[in-house]
This record gives structure tokens, sequence and C-alpha cells, in this order.
């Protein structure tokens, strides 16, 4: 079968034709014969190289090749996750200058999104933690050039659930990638465009840091993020995006800044933590959204009064009818799966989740 390409504004003597063999991706068939070498290549040098040389100059056109070399490259995650990352780089890097950034925005919107969903799969990080990491770190940087808070906040989301996936096998790159992720959605214009994604960002990355083997492995950075987390879900869009997950990350961020480990090189952590939470508990905006945001709160910090915050069952009689409530007390996630939220009508008690 042959298929007949033109590409405006590339350097080319003739339209390219190119016979479809075996599985190959139509995405990769389409490039032209130099950019389909670099893509066997599997460098991420040579393939930003060729897509500088064939766009001539032109930032739109290089957007455009960028696009379709990440496309080819997702074809090869199933078959070559290491090769997909590489040439998914290349992409990403030639997509980098601001010229092109501004000059095709969709596009370069498409070569990261793309870029995410390869370092975010699991074939990927099974490959190689430090090459989905690398990837992961270099597409989210060239995000937050483009001033986009949209596309900062997808390729965050998938920067923290890559650094959720590799915990078990590598704490200290877990970590690493949720201090990013966090830092890229902190600015105020982007959680306050994007609150839903910051949500996710904020409580995924809290679910890490609880877990011992984070404070283990980067107790400095567990307690900057458990600062940065605690006060991004007590902001007023985030916390309205899902209280929720709001309580919880704000249960997470205090048993990690809490733990022995964090306090042990960061003892003033667990202060800015706390002096965030009784901020928020003070909060008539987060009540608002969240009637029982006091009370949680207060479970969290440990310091209200048993009899105000019941933890096993109760029982009310009146004059006339007698009955019995129960009010379950959810304990800080850290199984690094969906986090236990508790209910607004709930309260939370919070357990230190380090062990040596």
């Amino acid at each position: 079968m042959l298929m007949r390409f033109v590409y405006p504004g590339l350097f080319v003597a003739a339209a390219l034709i190119v016979t479809f063999v075996g599985p190959a991706s139509a995405q990769s068939q389409s490039l032209p014969p130099a950019l389909q070498a670099a893509v066997q290549s599997g460098s991420a040098d040579q393939v930003s190289q060729t897509i500088a040389s064939l766009s001539g100059g032109d930032p739109s056109v290089a957007a455009a090749l960028s696009a379709q070399v990440v496309g080819a490259a997702e074809q090869l995650v199933a078959s070559n996750p290491q090769a997909a990352m590489e040439v998914a780089s290349g992409a990403v890097n030639a997509v980098g200058s601001t010229d092109v950034q501004q000059s095709a925005p969709d596009a370069t919107q498409t070569v990261l999104v793309t870029a995410a969903r390869i370092f975010v799969s699991p074939a990927a990080s099974g490959a190689s933690t430090d090459a989905a990491a690398s990837l992961a770190q270099q597409t989210l940087a060239v995000a937050t050039q483009t001033n986009q808070a949209t596309t900062i906040g997808q390729i965050s989301e998938n920067v923290v659930a890559l650094a959720e996936r590799v915990l078990p096998s590598d704490p200290t790159t877990a970590v690493s990638l949720a201090g990013v992720a966090v830092d890229a959605i902190s600015p105020t214009e982007v959680t306050n465009a994007v609150p839903p994604q910051s949500s996710n960002v904020v409580t995924t990355a809290s679910r890490i840091i609880v877990s011992p083997a984070a404070q283990q492995a980067a107790p400095d950075q567990t307690a900057q993020i458990a600062s940065q987390t605690v006060a991004i879900a007590t902001s007023p869009s985030v916390y309205a995006a899902s209280p929720e997950a709001a309580v919880q990350t704000m249960a997470n961020s205090y048993a990690a800044a809490t733990s022995p480990e964090v306090t042990a090189v960061s003892p003033e952590s667990q202060n800015q933590v706390r002096d965030t939470l009784v901020a928020a508990r003070s909060s008539n905006t987060l009540s608002s959204e969240n009637s029982a945001n006091p009370a949680q709160v207060t479970a969290i910090l440990g310091d209200g009064s048993t009899n105000d915050l019941p933890t096993t069952q109760t029982t009310t009689t009146t004059t006339t009818t007698t009955t019995t409530t129960e009010t379950t007390t959810p304990a800080v996630s850290a199984d690094f799966g969906t986090p236990t939220v508790p209910a607004l009508n709930e309260t939370i008690a919070v357990t230190n989740a380090s062990s040596s």
C-alpha cells in the first residue's frame, strides 16, 4: 500500500512516498527519511538535531515535526520503552525554546502531553526508572516554561503518579519527583486555574511522604513537601475542589512532618505545618465548604477534647426515641493507593506513619 505525504515548509524535492511494511505505526511511517532514521537510532540528540535541520529554522515546522516524532515514540513503548523515552526526550528538547512554544502552542502541548503518557507508563518505569524520571523532569520543566496552567497541571499529575509507582523500589527518586511536581503547581496562578489537578498532585505527594521509606530516604525534602502540600491543600480553591482529599492531605502532611526521621533533620517543619493547620481550622472559608473542618483539623493536631471528638460508637437517648450512630476513625493512608479520606460528617484520627 502506498501513501503520499507532503510537508509544507520542508526543503524536500518531492513528496515523500512511504511503503507500509509490517506493524510499524502510521506516525513513524509518515516521517521524512532522515527523521525516521533518527527515531530508529533511539538517540535523543540525533532526533533533536534532525528536527532542527529539517525545520530550516521555522519554529512552527519544528513543533509539527516534534509532535509527529513523539507520536512515533509512543508507538515504541510496548516493544522498546527505552528507545521510546529517548526519542520522546529529543522531541521535548525540540520544543524547549520560547520561539517554538509561542509559534505553535497546540503542537507544543501535544508533545508534552504525549511525552507524559510515555514516562508514566508501567513499561517505561519498568525498563528504567532513571530514564523515566529524567524524561518526567525534562517534560515538566518545559511545561512550566509555557506558563499554561492546564498543561502544567496535566504533566504534574503524571509526574507524581510516576513518583508513586517507583516509591517501593526507589524512594529517593519518588520523593524527588513528588517535589518537582508540587513545585510546579505551587504558584497561585496555577493552583487557582486548575484546582482539581492541584488537589490530585498534593494528595498523591502526601501519600508518598507519609511512607516510612520516603522519610528515611529523603527526610529534608519530605519536610519541604509536607509544608508545601498542606499550604496548597488549605488554599480556598484547592480545598473546595475536594474537601475530603484536602483533609487527607493535611493528615498525611502532618504525620510526615512530625515523624522522627523528619523532625531529626528539620524540627521547624512540624511547626510550619501545625501553624498552617491552626489557621485552616479557624478559616470560615474552608468551613463553608466543609462544616466538619474544625473538628477534623483538631483531630489531626490531636489537641482537642476526646469528648468532642468521638472515636467509638456513641448512643444518644431522647424522651421519645433512642438513636444509635457510629462514627468511624479513618487512619492516614500509607499504602500508596487510593487515600483513606474521611466523610465530611466524620472525624479523622491521625497516627504517625513513621517506622524504624
